[in-house]
């Protein structure tokens, strides 16, 4: 991690979704969780954080706005490995690196 990111928090695709594109788009969350064929509780629960986006989510979010797949998995993955690597990283610490071999 760059010196200028760390003591950043980690940021879930959800909260994107929550503070910036879903207001952008003068959706209501029903109308937009209706346009992605899922159910207000689902979209709010990815939008709370408790639910992660999916492939299957990332292939609607990136038809419905324009955007790539990748984008939406690569932002779930870094939130995803930046949370494991915080809350576990005294186990982490403990792994010993293999030493080069000839």
């Amino acid at each position: 991690m760059s010196d200028l990111l760390k003591g950043l928090r980690p940021v879930h695709p959800g909260e994107v979704l929550d503070e910036d594109v879903i207001p952008g788009s003068r959706l209501s969350k029903k109308a937009f969780a209706l346009r992605l064929g899922m159910s207000r509780e689902a979209l709010h629960n990815i939008l709370s954080g408790r639910s992660a986006v999916t492939p299957v989510v990332a292939l609607k979010l990136s038809r419905l706005l324009g955007t790539s797949p990748q984008m939406w998995l690569n932002m779930q993955q870094a939130y995803d490995l930046a949370i494991v690597q915080e809350k576990r990283a005294a186990e982490i610490e403990q792994v010993r690196k293999l030493e080069r071999v000839g």
